[in-house]
């Protein structure tokens, strides 16, 4: 993911100018800017075009004098039901196609403007039917806000699988909205392990938190106190925990997340026996076209699963190393 200037080779990370038609692109100079035109121009017109169209969606609903349907006032009145007002749902198909070509430009702007979008389309419409909160935890660990990832997740898992699953009701706007913050993500994953019935777009996400946690755990087992402060860790469940950072013996936790990897590991196979070995090499899955229709389980779940988060998994140095060794371990096993 490119986090300063998009101009090949360029490495500058600061005293940047927006690229002002699809501002989701950066550049150190006019001079590099222009370079860069020509492998920039069409997916910028494209995202320039497809805002548009959410800008003139947009217009005509606050422009609307409000019927027995619909307010005056649907982004404020409607906040929770916007898929149930049927004028309301050309603008969120428009603006789900914002982040469709915003989740492709591999910018930092792009992956956060892209979320930014997801989690207000999720205010506008609690019961998510364009199903768009399974982009977002791709998205949120692109971006290393792996805690953030793991409360969004669990939210999700609680009340579509969970405890919360036949007591929530959607319709009522007072009732807590993703809600969970600063879970403990070291706990367990019975929440999200449902055996074949498991969600492959909750087991990869998950899965890579708890990856990025093991090799964090790692490296802090291997690593001298006094030679800490210039570590690089993954995940910034550990970068922010004090407790952890000045402890040297990790071997309980890391032997505790080894088994919720083992146990994801497993939930994953009997969803879909080819989910591990396609992260570990997703290229001839994500390049075929986008399936239009979805099996739970089924290799088309897979395939767009694997687009929303492969990325996020091939950012992460060491992580298909991990599910390497956990695919050597369960060789032979049934």
């Amino acid at each position: 993911m490119i986090t300063g200037c998009s101009r090949e080779h360029c490495t500058q990370q600061e005293n940047l100018s927006r690229c002002s038609r699809c501002l989701v692109v950066q550049y150190c100079s006019p001079a590099h800017q222009k370079e860069d035109w020509s492998s920039h121009k069409s997916i910028c017109a494209k995202l320039k075009k497809a805002q548009d169209v959410v800008d003139k969606e947009e217009a005509e609903l606050r422009a609307h004098p409000g019927d027995m349907w619909m307010s005056a006032n649907p982004f404020e009145d409607h906040e929770g039901m916007f898929w149930s007002i049927s004028e309301t749902r050309p603008y969120m198909r428009a603006r789900y196609g914002v982040v469709d070509i915003q989740m492709t430009m591999d910018t930092q702007l792009a992956i956060s403007a892209a979320l930014s979008n997801i989690m207000d389309m999720l205010r506008l419409c609690r019961g998510d039917n364009m199903g768009v909160r399974d982009i977002a935890p791709g998205l949120f660990l692109r971006l290393h806000r792996d805690q953030e990832c793991y409360d969004f997740v669990k939210w999700w898992a609680r009340v579509y699988s969970g405890e919360e699953s036949k007591t929530y009701d959607w319709g009522d706007m007072s009732q807590p909205y993703l809600s969970i913050h600063n879970a403990d993500v070291f706990e367990d994953v019975n929440l999200f392990d449902c055996g074949e019935y498991s969600e492959i777009s909750t087991l990869l996400p998950i899965m890579l938190i708890k990856i990025r946690l093991l090799l964090d755990l790692r490296m802090l087992h291997a690593t001298p106190l006094y030679q800490r402060s210039n570590m690089r860790l993954g995940t910034d469940v550990i970068r922010n925990n004090a407790t952890l950072l000045a402890t040297q013996d990790r071997t309980p936790q890391i032997a505790e997340v080894e088994k919720q990897i083992q146990q994801l590991y497993d939930a994953g196979c009997k969803a879909n026996k080819q989910t591990w070995l396609a992260v570990m090499n997703p290229e001839p899955i994500v390049k075929r076209p986008r399936p239009m229709m979805i099996t739970p389980g089924g290799v088309d779940d897979l395939h767009l699963n694997l687009l929303y988060n492969y990325k996020a998994w091939g950012e992460t140095r060491g992580a298909t190393e991990v599910l390497e060794e956990f695919v050597r371990r369960n060789a032979g096993r049934k």
